[in-house]
């Protein structure tokens, strides 16, 4: 995360073009994500690449949010076609009784496919639609995320194994000027201040689940869980004095040194205690959750970026697709055992000096004795052994 997968993988589809391409006959690149935000971020960065690399003529399309299937039903006449399009867009289309020779087309001249957050490729929408447009001889499958896996557990679950599988268990390493591999991809970039250092400042707070009536076994069932965290725990977290009075004094801290602070909260409520707390003590600061509409979003986070508002408070919604190269701070204030879940929160932190970003970012973490969190030093490796 915060490497630059988008930009380099968009240089790699500007090489397939100029080489597989040319020979007038046509074809599609389809990039698919699960989010407007990621598919207007992928179109964007593909034209400004291709304005200063491309030799010929390339038809884009957005097929998202509230477009229509009529604009890109044309590429069927057109040489190459880039089409960046949701997973929730394309089972629309596949499940429509119109569009026959749209259809026809993607899944006959589909060339490569590009699938962003590939860890969601196995969820039932995402592969059919994968699936209907990468099945001819000629066609390449890519797959980008920072957290190749989807379960923690390396023995005793199979979806670890499918998901590489299903990407020919080959993965793309970096490597150096001497063509070796880089075994440390994270240690690696940070040296090359592509990614930014973290300086862990962990909080402890004891909380005692057993004061809640939870039974011995009830917490021996929550510990086996791959994220054992369920809604009535985090509630129970998100509404205790003592732990937010520790959040809002470092936030406080920090929001004094000027720096810019993303909070990641245990829940929507938790978001809304959180943003009262910090209006008593003159912090200003805004929330985004899943229900923000999409102008509040959009203008919560263009504040951010330019420095006018330094704290922003949300719920499993920035977790990917969120771009601040300015965030100095990150404030993991849930819980979580999940090593997806976490790598993803991390990397908001990730970005370094050569990608826009910062030297080094603080990760501060509520560490909740009910639950561990991961480490960020091997949490990017923690699936190797599934991949050639």
């Amino acid at each position: 995360t915060g490497s630059g997968k988008t930009k380099t993988s968009m240089e790699a589809i500007v090489d397939f073009i100029r080489t597989n391409l040319t020979d007038n006959k046509p074809s599609n690149i389809i990039w698919f994500a699960h989010t407007k935000e990621l598919c207007e971020q992928a179109y964007d960065s593909f034209k400004s690449i291709w304005q200063y690399r491309g030799d010929f003529p390339v038809n884009t399309y957005k097929i998202f949010g509230n477009t229509s299937y009529d604009e890109v039903s044309n590429c069927v006449e057109k040489q190459v076609s880039v089409i960046f399009i949701g997973f929730q867009k394309f089972h629309s289309l596949l499940k429509s009784n119109d569009y026959h020779e749209l259809k026809e087309h993607v899944h006959t001249r589909t060339r490569l496919v590009v699938v962003d957050e590939a860890h969601k490729s196995l969820a039932t929408t995402y592969e059919q639609a994968i699936n209907f447009v990468s099945q001819m001889p000629n066609c390449r499958l890519l797959g980008l995320t920072a957290t190749p896996g989807r379960s923690n557990y390396v023995v005793g679950s199979n979806e670890n194994k499918s998901l590489s599988q299903y990407f020919s268990q080959s993965q793309i390493s970096i490597i150096n000027d001497k063509l070796e591999k880089i075994n440390d991809p994270l240690t690696y970039l940070q040296k090359q201040n592509v990614l930014a250092t973290i300086e862990e400042d962990p909080l402890d707070f004891a909380f005692d689940l057993k004061k809640f009536g939870y039974t011995k076994k009830q917490l021996e069932k929550i510990s086996k869980k791959d994220d054992g965290i369920g809604k009535k725990e985090l509630d129970l977290l998100a509404t205790d004095p003592h732990r937010n009075h520790l959040i809002v004094n470092k936030i406080q801290d920090h929001y004094e040194k000027q720096k810019s602070i993303l909070v990641f909260a245990c829940s929507v409520a938790h978001c809304m205690i959180l943003k009262h707390i910090l209006n008593t003590v003159d912090v200003e600061s805004d929330v985004v959750l899943g229900n923000t509409n999409d102008s509040k979003r959009v203008d919560v986070i263009k504040r951010f970026k330019a420095n006018e508002l330094k704290v922003i408070i949300n719920f499993g919604v920035l977790t990917t697709g969120f771009d601040a190269p300015n965030l100095n701070t990150l404030v993991v204030a849930r819980p979580t055992k999940s090593v997806v879940l976490y790598s993803q929160i991390v990397g908001r932190a990730l970005r370094g000096e050569r990608m826009g970003g910062n030297k080094k970012n603080t990760l501060i973490t509520i560490k909740d004795n009910m639950e561990g969190f991961p480490n960020p030093e091997f949490m990017f490796s923690y699936w190797k052994d599934f991949w050639n």
